[in-house]
């Protein structure tokens, strides 16, 4: 059971660290904007409000707009996290790297089918 936990709260405490580095608004306001697949919605929304709860001058918005729809507002620039179910394809890294956009991988779980 421990291990288990562990799974889990490794990735939630690695995403809000991931958090912190973000940006912040003209106010000193930190603003976090997530989207991405569903899978990783619920989780999404964990991490967000917990944050939130510990930095209560921060705006997290999470949205979910499927894998492809995250990556896509991650290679433009236009959120800060992308959730995913899959590994970044080869045309979004390409996209990614065309807007000036460096991003780290961080694998958060496993699916089985």
């Amino acid at each position: 059971m421990k291990l288990s936990r562990l799974f889990y709260l490794i990735p939630l405490l690695l995403t809000t660290g991931l958090m912190t580095g973000c940006g912040k608004s003209e106010g000193g306001d930190q603003q976090v904007s997530v989207d991405g697949g569903a899978v990783g919605f619920a989780l999404a929304l964990a991490v967000a409000e917990e944050y939130q709860k510990v930095n209560p001058n921060a705006k997290v918005g999470v949205a979910a707009s499927g894998t492809g729809g995250g990556f896509a507002r991650l290679c433009n620039g236009s959120i800060d996290i992308a959730v995913a179910s899959r590994v970044i394809r080869s045309s979004e890294s390409k996209a990614c790297k065309q807007g000036g956009i460096e991003y780290v991988e961080l694998p958060m779980g496993a699916t089985f089918s």
